[in-house]
This record gives structure tokens, sequence and C-alpha cells, in this order.
């Protein structure tokens, strides 16, 4: 949006496009802008817009996303007919400057991992490196991933202990981290 402005694009535009966003709060943030939201899918992964976009209101596409956004989601909206302009706006890349002692310190003494996407899963195990990944893994913490995309790549990754939010959203993470953080019944 800021870089519409700075093109001296109109916001909000009337008419074309109609707009999809992946989540709620993508949604909100652009009804804040005044850019009114078209369609939001039941579940928030790209994958699942593709898959139920209404086919009825156009057939030409701008789909604006990281440069690591899945591959699948453009196939399956030109499989459905679309004319598909893929565009990455912004790049995924690993934070760096954290020193491998310092990240292996905080991490053994982890009882839950909470990742946000699967870039972040594959970013934090390529930070730890193969020995400190191998500990890790071995006192087995929970892996909390905000979807069933992320849950996969944690599981992937070796995880075997993970749970996915319902709504993908932080909110939602958080959400299954409370109730998996509390005691059983009858403790």
């Amino acid at each position: 949006m800021q870089r519409m402005g700075a093109l001296s694009h109109s916001v909000p535009w009337l008419g074309k496009p109609s707009v999809a966003a992946v989540g709620a709060k993508t949604s909100a943030a652009l009804q804040e802008l005044g850019v009114k939201v078209d369609f939001v899918p039941s579940a928030y992964t790209g994958r699942t817009l593709a898959e139920e976009l209404p086919r009825n209101k156009g057939k030409a596409l701008l789909v604006l996303r990281a440069d690591i956004g899945d591959p699948e989601a453009v196939a399956i909206l030109e499989r459905g007919g679309f004319e598909v302009h893929d565009l990455p706006v912004y790049r995924t890349s690993a934070v760096t400057g954290i020193g491998e002692e310092a990240i292996e310190h905080k991490v053994m003494d982890t009882d839950a991992i909470l990742f946000a996407s699967p870039s972040s899963v594959e970013g934090f195990m390529k930070r730890l490196g193969p020995v400190a990944a191998r500990s890790l893994l071995a006192i087995r913490p929970l892996a909390i991933c905000i979807g069933p995309v992320t849950e996969k790549a944690a599981r992937e990754s070796g995880f075997d202990l993970t749970l996915a939010s319902d709504t993908h959203t932080i909110d939602a993470m958080l959400q299954t981290l409370r109730r998996a953080a509390a005691p059983a019944e009858g403790e």
C-alpha cells in the first residue's frame, strides 16, 4: 500500500480489482487502509485460498506474496482456469548475529517452541546446526505450529511432538500453547 501511494495510485480503488486475503488479520489491515476485501478462505493458507477462490469473479489474478510462497497455490489457480501473475513482494531471510552457543544455551531448557511459518522451522534448524539440532530433538520439545503446513515442516525436521492451531493465527497458536501447558484434569 505504501508503494502504491508512492506511485500515486489511489487507494481505495473503485471497481476492479476484487481483493482476497489469506486471513482475518490481513483482511482487517487492508480494510483499515480503505481496501474492500471480497474473499477470505475458510482456512488461512494460500492453498486453501487457491482452492476456494470463486471462479466467477474474473480470470486474471495478481498474487502478491513472499518469495518462498507455496508454488502449489499458483498451480491450483492455473488449473482452475485463472491467468496468474505471481509477484513476490517481499523476501524471507534468516536472522544473523546470534552466536550458536547462545542459541544452544537457550533452547536446551525449552519445553515448547512456537513456529509461525515453515521458513521459521527451516531457519531455526539451520541456525542450530546438526549437532545442536540432534541434542534438541533428543529432549523432545513440543513444536506449536501456526497451521498444518508449518506442522508438516516441523515433523519433517524431526519434531515428533507437534500441535497446530485450529485457526492459523498467532492468537490461536498462543491458545494452543496455553491448552498444552494447562495441567490435566485431576492433577
